[in-house]
């Protein structure tokens, strides 16, 4: 997705922007009658998704990709794998 900084543009567009609707299903802007275009608010949860990982949630990641990988390869070929918290969640 583009990223526009309206705060650089000419005032008037300033104002338009911050003069639509935050409905959550966005707003259509028509252009001689022909809806061209959808803007739509940034979420709180968009702005999560942004920061990424947190340490807790990739340790969880990693239990669970090694409790699915035990799984599969079955209890003989345990000493094949290697634990992802071993390096840190890396692999």
């Amino acid at each position: 997705m583009n990223e526009i900084d309206v705060d650089i543009r000419d005032e008037s567009v300033l104002r338009f922007v911050l003069s639509l609707p935050t409905d959550a299903d966005g707003t259509r802007l028509r252009v001689n009658g022909k809806a061209l275009f959808r803007v739509i608010p940034v979420l709180p949860s968009d702005s999560k998704a942004e920061h990424g990982w947190t340490d807790e949630q990739n340790a969880r990641r990693c239990l669970l990709i090694d409790k699915v990988s035990e799984r599969a390869a079955g209890p003989t070929a345990r000493p094949r794998w290697v634990s992802r918290r071993q390096f840190g969640g890396i692999l």
